[in-house]
């Protein structure tokens, strides 16, 4: 019953954004606009506002935007209708829809990073010594790898893959491994980071949340987080 409340919640958002996309460009140009309606079929909410009828319908499969003259047989001749428009502010009205839906996934792209939680970031030093790669320098701060510079330790995962792989470290002389003694390294080298709260953005839906400064996350949608 969720997943059904959740489809129609998700879906309904969708076509209001697209249905508004086209009122408010078919308003701007100066057409009438007699039905907005979210959802088909009989009508289980509505009301009517500055000649336009606002409507709630039973079937949440979509909607529609019913604008004065659409069709040939309903063309009048009036300044308000959209068959009376030139053809390149029907193709405006018509456009607009679709260009709503790619306006609010753009936003919401913008808007998801913004959720205010930064992870604690880890300086990628080596504390431990790796048993197959003995060359490998201990409590060394790794500067670069193959003139990528790696700042924390998640910038392994971020490399292109290659033959061959230069550590570049801090005080120490460069290391070439092969690619198959870096797969070594990214099994027994990379530590497992903790899910601990680095920073908390005051005002940000993580900060509302009551979410603070050092919190660990142990679970998210029910599922486990260890690392």
């Amino acid at each position: 019953m969720l997943t059904i409340l959740s489809t129609i919640i998700v879906i309904g958002g969708l076509v209001f954004f697209h249905e508004l996309g086209h009122f408010l460009a078919a308003k701007w140009s100066g057409i009438r606009i007699l039905t907005f309606s979210i959802g088909f079929g009989p009508k289980l909410l509505k009301f009517e506002r500055g000649g336009t009828e606002y409507a709630i319908s039973a079937i949440p499969l979509g909607g529609y935007v019913k604008m004065a003259g659409e069709s040939v047989e309903e063309k009048s001749g009036d300044e308000g209708e959209f068959l009376t428009k030139p053809w390149y502010v029907r193709c405006w009205v018509a456009f607009a829809g679709p260009a709503a839906n790619f306006l609010i996934a753009l936003i919401t792209l913008i808007l998801v990073p913004l959720i205010g939680i930064k992870i604690v970031q880890y300086k990628p030093i080596l504390g431990e010594a790796i048993e197959q790669l003995p060359q490998f320098p201990q409590n060394q701060a790794i500067v670069e790898v193959n003139d990528v510079e790696i700042p924390y330790w998640h910038a392994f995962y971020q490399l292109p893959e290659a033959e061959s792989y230069r550590f570049e470290f801090q005080d120490s002389s460069p290391l070439t491994l092969t690619a198959t003694e870096f797969s070594i390294f990214l099994e027994n080298g990379l530590p497992q980071l903790e899910p601990v709260a680095g920073s908390v953005e005051p005002g940000l839906p993580a900060y509302q949340s009551g979410l603070k400064k050092g919190d660990r996350i142990l679970a998210i949608d029910g599922q486990s987080i260890e690392n």
